[in-house]
């Protein structure tokens, strides 16, 4: 029998969202799959869109009701709790954001890599405006966390198809690895890191038990950057705005998560410089705009690459 390949997709208040992904799954042509997405807000025009699809598709679509208060990381473990009832040890669990697009088949070629290497974990290469964006992190340095972001910056029509490249860790917009793992490792870390830095915490997770993490260019997907929380390098904002928005869960720069992520994340070696680095790039994030930041550290092979 095939290995089966179970998708599950976190959504809060954004039907135009849902149906574009939704479309761009009917480009999906691996079978056995299942898609199941966690709606935050359940009853809304999102359920009625996935109502829709539901007869329009030859693969399960389930829709999960989630609540609105509980994040990214709570809804997308709504989710995963019922890919771990459902879930066969031969299946695979595919999670993607919601706000991207794509215009081939992304399961069977990132299923097909998969299988080759058993024991990991693989993302596609995620793109903005036809350059790629942060796909995977390489740590070129625990104790000061200095990171590389492969290919970051590069023009999409510029990157080598086809590539594996090995990396430390995964953003989970569109990430394949075993079912088994589940109950190995377990779920996303809902409770300390409600939103932002809950996938790489996962992903790395994943690392330490053994599954490797890759990027893929074989299977490139398009994200929506501006559908975010409150990044500053997604969205302009004033100095007043970026102050304000400092301790908001929404906010990647938010000192307190940052903290907790080098704890759950960092080896023990490195955590007392690499909390004093981060508390010291929220302070950057905070004093100075997006404009600013990158005209004086670049951007090719960086998370805000554009």
């Amino acid at each position: 029998m095939p290995h089966r390949v179970i998708a599950c997709v976190p959504t809060y208040r954004e039907p135009e969202k849902v149906a574009d992904f939704l479309k761009s799954c009917q480009n999906i042509r691996y079978r056995p799959f299942k898609l199941i997405i966690v709606n935050a807000n359940p009853g809304d025009e999102t359920s009625k869109i996935i109502e829709k699809y539901k007869v329009l598709t030859d693969y399960e679509i389930s829709e999960v009701y989630g609540q609105a208060d509980e994040f990214w990381s709570g809804t997308v473990n709504r989710g995963l709790n019922v890919v771990l009832k459902d879930a066969q040890p031969e299946d695979w669990v595919l999670i993607s954001n919601i706000d991207i697009k794509f215009t081939h088949d992304i399961v069977s070629p990132l299923l097909e890599e998969a299988i080759k290497h058993r024991n990991c974990q693989i993302g596609a290469i995620c793109t903005s405006d036809h350059h790629v964006i942060s796909s995977g992190v390489q740590i070129k340095s625990w104790l000061a966390t200095l990171t590389r972001h492969p290919y970051a910056g590069v023009n999409a029509n510029d990157l080598e198809s086809n590539l594996l490249i090995k990396v430390d860790y995964l953003p989970t917009r569109c990430i394949i690895f075993p079912a088994e793992t589940l109950t190995k490792v377990g779920l996303v870390a809902d409770k300390w890191l409600p939103h932002y830095g809950a996938d790489y915490e996962f992903s790395r997770r994943l690392a330490r038990y053994g599954y490797t993490p890759y990027i893929y260019t074989g299977v490139s997907i398009e994200v929506d950057t501006k559908n975010t929380g409150k990044s500053i390098y997604s969205t302009k904002s004033s100095l007043f705005e970026r102050i304000s928005n400092l301790m908001s869960i929404k906010n990647p720069s938010n000192p307190r998560f940052r903290i907790i992520f080098v704890l759950l994340v960092y080896p023990l070696y490195a955590i007392p410089t690499a909390v004093v680095a981060y508390l010291l790039r929220s302070l950057i994030e905070i004093s100075l705009d997006k404009h600013r930041i990158v005209s004086i550290f670049g951007k090719h092979d960086r998370g805000f690459s554009e």
